[in-house]
């Protein structure tokens, strides 16, 4: 594995970026080699680290932005509009049909879609990202804290103490 004994020098022993088979090992593996090269406290290689992974994420975010705009919107958004409209007046006038409006609710949003091209997928896409990443780092780090490869109790600052 990329994960190598620390040094005394605080740094690993570790190839940069040797080869990896696995997301948690890539993490891990940057993490000890942006340490190694910028030879700076642990605190500050975590939070460089975490602004690079939120910026790798920046197209992301901004392909649901997109989205989520043409979701809201010019014609699309006017649509949905109408189809909430008329469905609230449905289940207004007969609630007994509530079930029955609401797949033809949904039919409707689907026919929407369909005709604008929206993927709904893009519109979680972002936040799915940003969490499988958060929980990756924070489990890459925390392997690191117990297999001794990274050391806080000398280089700590605030809330790494």
């Amino acid at each position: 594995p990329p994960v190598a004994a620390p040094r005394r020098d605080g740094t690993s022993g570790a190839p940069l970026l040797a080869a990896v088979s696995s997301p948690l090992e890539a993490v891990q593996a940057s993490l000890l080699a942006a340490h190694a090269l910028a030879g700076g406290p642990w605190w500050a290689t975590i939070a460089t680290s975490t602004l690079a992974f939120r910026a790798c994420l920046v197209p992301v975010t901004i392909m649901q932005m997109k989205t989520m705009s043409s979701l809201l919107g010019g014609p699309v958004g006017q649509h949905l509009r109408h189809l909430s409209m008329l469905y609230t007046k449905e289940t207004a006038a007969h609630p007994e049909a509530r079930s029955k409006a609401a797949q033809l609710y949904a039919k409707g949003v689907r026919v929407i879609f369909k005709r604008f091209q929206i993927n709904p997928l893009k519109l979680v896409a972002a936040p799915l990202a940003q969490i499988s990443v958060l929980l990756t780092y924070i489990v890459a780090t925390r392997d690191l804290l117990s297999n001794g490869a990274l050391d806080l109790s000398n280089q700590g600052m605030l809330w790494f103490t």
